[in-house]
């Protein structure tokens, strides 16, 4: 089996040619070529995926037996790599659950809920599906939608809830500081090892159980509090863990806050039992392995901020 990946060296994409490679495929990436790692024996092909002329050049007379675009955000995106390639042979769509939202409140949120998108990204991708799954319709061609949860490995850290953060809060940690958490952590998110969401992937594609279906690629369910003391542990440093309302965190200046805004600050629970069922696929690194894996490689600064927006948000509230 022959299979493109639009990416190939992102935070999953890269774990999925690792198992690509794994299961005996046959691995092409299209990509600009900006990022090193790729494993030997994998093809490059070097083109701007969001440059429909260039997708079309690097792409014309190709065809695969599955194709996994991991570089597709909105429906645009969509049309100029079927027009680019219109044998793709079973595409693999990789969204997100912010495609379904956040303002649920019955969990988890079934495969086949109706998409109400909350913010930007989630509306783009939630049109993407739409978009993609009328052309699947229209042409035959077999398609499957991925929504993964909140997936890292070392490259992006760990992040926090409050603000996009990898390693400075952690630095927070080891200096003995408290930690601030919306509403005493209590909102609950799926996390998982990007190694797991990458033999996802390669489980799904080319796999004709898959064809039609909708997948949500999410990790363990866990609370913000449990989050932070599982690090905390894993840092061998207990800190306060400082509970601030969202009505207060909504009026502070707080650095790159936008994740808290449009995706930590809600419940983010979602069902994988169809995927499990259907693709025999349940994540086998749990969250508290998953911080032992990624803790040691991720660099921490030396010194943690001191005096800032959560200093100050503590001596409030702590």
């Amino acid at each position: 089996m022959h299979v493109l990946i639009l990416g190939g060296t992102g935070t999953i994409s890269l774990w999925i040619v690792r198992h690509l490679l794994a299961l005996g495929r046959t691995v092409t990436v299209l990509n600009r070529g900006k990022s090193a790692g790729l494993p030997t024996g994998v093809e490059q092909i070097l083109a701007d995926r969001f440059d429909a002329a260039a997708l079309s050049a690097a792409l014309k007379g190709r065809r695969f037996d599955a194709t996994i675009d991991m570089l597709c955000f909105n429906p645009d995106q969509a049309r100029i790599l079927v027009e680019a390639l219109p044998d793709p042979g079973h595409l693999v769509f990789c969204s997100t659950v912010c495609a379904l939202g956040f303002a649920w409140t019955a969990f988890p949120v079934a495969e086949d809920a109706v998409p109400a998108p909350t913010f930007g990204y989630g509306r783009d991708k939630a049109a993407a599906e739409g978009w993609l799954t009328a052309w699947s319709a229209k042409t035959g061609t077999p398609l499957t939608i991925v929504r993964p949860s909140t997936t890292f490995d070392e490259r992006m850290g760990i992040l926090r809830q409050l603000r996009w953060d990898g390693s400075a809060w952690l630095a927070r940690i080891r200096a003995g500081l408290p930690i601030a958490l919306a509403d005493s952590g209590l909102g609950v998110n799926q996390f998982m090892h990007a190694d797991d969401a990458g033999r996802g992937f390669a489980l799904i594609a080319g796999n004709p159980a898959s064809h039609g279906r909708i997948y949500h690629l999410v990790g363990e369910a866990i609370t913000w509090a449990h989050h932070a003391q599982v690090v905390m542990r894993a840092l061998g440093r207990e800190v306060p863990l400082v509970g601030i309302p969202t009505a207060i965190l909504d009026r502070t200046a707080i650095p790159d806050d936008g994740i808290r805004k449009d995706i930590f600050g809600f419940h983010g629970h979602f069902a994988d039992t169809r995927l499990a069922r259907e693709i025999a696929f349940a994540p086998r690194i749990g969250f508290a392995e998953t911080i032992a894996r990624v803790l040691p490689l991720v660099k921490i600064p030396e010194q943690p901020e001191r005096g800032g927006w959560e200093d100050q948000l503590i001596a409030r509230w702590g």
